[in-house]
């Protein structure tokens, strides 16, 4: 996962790979594919949270 282009959005890789076939001895094994793409999804909410820090305590603390 990683960030969207915007702010309530993220980006979540989407894999797509082609199913299993049969093995002949004239052909070998099926060849096929991988996709490998991202899709957006968006946020319901725009949620955040702001700690409190005393300066007092942050000053104490060194």
């Amino acid at each position: 996962m990683r960030a969207g282009r915007n702010a309530k959005e993220v980006m979540i890789p989407k894999i797509s790979v082609v199913g299993l076939g049969d093995y002949t001895r004239n052909a070998g094994y099926k060849t096929g594919g991988i996709t490998y793409e991202f899709g957006t999804k968006q946020f319901n909410y725009d949620r955040v949270i702001r700690p409190m820090a005393d300066v007092i305590d942050v000053e104490e603390a060194g």
